[in-house]
């Protein structure tokens, strides 16, 4: 009995998804846990930290800079904006209808990010829940097929 024990301890610790404070804290974790999924851990560094949203700050500079080289070159928006979600992803809550091709920069970057998605693609959706199935509770309309992805997912998960 104990060995099973300590073997759902090990699938559970596996399982578990952590975000770390640098990249430093999550490389030392994986090495002293190799067989904790990747896929499951992310770094919350400095962009992400300066990203949050409930009492954060977009840095001022970087958004005054964004915004300029947009009004000089609007015809490379889409370009321009997906560049920037890929440094800042909860950025994408001050974009206005993004394209799908941004809302997908954005969740590969951060999944948590579709959560500030007001209508995202079915692509983004999928996207977001490849990367972390935890945030399937974020997308306020999932459609049929990522309900399914999601699903599916949780089977390769735990099964």
């Amino acid at each position: 009995m104990n060995k099973i024990a300590k073997e759902l301890v090990k699938i559970a610790k596996s399982l578990i998804a952590i975000e770390f404070p640098t990249q430093k804290a999550m490389d030392k974790y994986l090495k002293e846990h190799p067989d904790a999924d990747k896929r499951l851990h992310w770094v919350s560094d400095e962009l992400h930290t300066m990203d949050r949203v409930n009492g954060g700050t977009f840095p001022k500079k970087d958004n005054e800079e964004l915004e300029r080289k947009i009004k000089e070159n609007p015809e490379k928006s889409e370009e321009l904006y997906k560049e920037h979600v890929k440094k800042r992803p909860l950025y994408i809550q001050k974009i206005k209808n993004p394209s799908e091709n941004v809302q997908i920069e954005a969740v590969k970057s951060d999944p948590r990010a579709i959560r500030f998605i007001n209508n995202p693609t079915e692509s983004a959706q999928i996207e977001a829940v490849k990367r972390n199935h935890e945030v399937f509770r974020n997308i306020r309309k999932p459609t049929d097929k990522v309900r399914k992805f999601y699903h599916e997912r949780l089977k390769d998960t735990f099964f």
